[in-house]
């Protein structure tokens, strides 16, 4: 891969897995967004929205792009869910920082997760 990953950098916004699409695949295969749409058998559009961080990687284009570029979808939805995680983290302050942990029981058992508790 070529894109660097800014590991621990929070002064860089974090990296959109579109610029990975466009970077490290479309752009040394030098295939456009038109092309890549055709092969996907998807709209231009969702490929555009995409390169130029305006949507997401869904689960559906996620299996194209790995039937495409011969990867997993799996790669590319970690792209993703890394991208929405750091993005909710830089939120000052994140909502996340006032809920209190849940505390272990002082017996070492815990029953909330029986399937009767739900």
């Amino acid at each position: 891969m070529q894109t660097q990953r800014r590991e621990c950098d929070e002064t860089q916004p974090p990296l959109h897995p579109g610029q990975i699409l466009a970077e490290d695949f479309m752009g040394p295969h030098r295939i456009s967004g038109r092309v890549l749409a055709c092969a996907l058998q998807v709209s231009h559009s969702r490929i555009f929205n995409i390169v130029s961080h305006r949507s997401a990687i869904t689960a559906d284009t996620a299996l194209r792009l790995a039937r495409y570029f011969n990867t997993s979808p799996w790669f590319w939805m970690n792209l993703q869910i890394r991208f929405d995680l750091e993005v909710a983290e830089q939120q000052v302050p994140h909502p996340a920082v006032s809920i209190t942990p849940l505390e272990p029981s002082d017996d070492g058992a815990d029953d909330r997760w029986d399937a009767g508790a739900w």
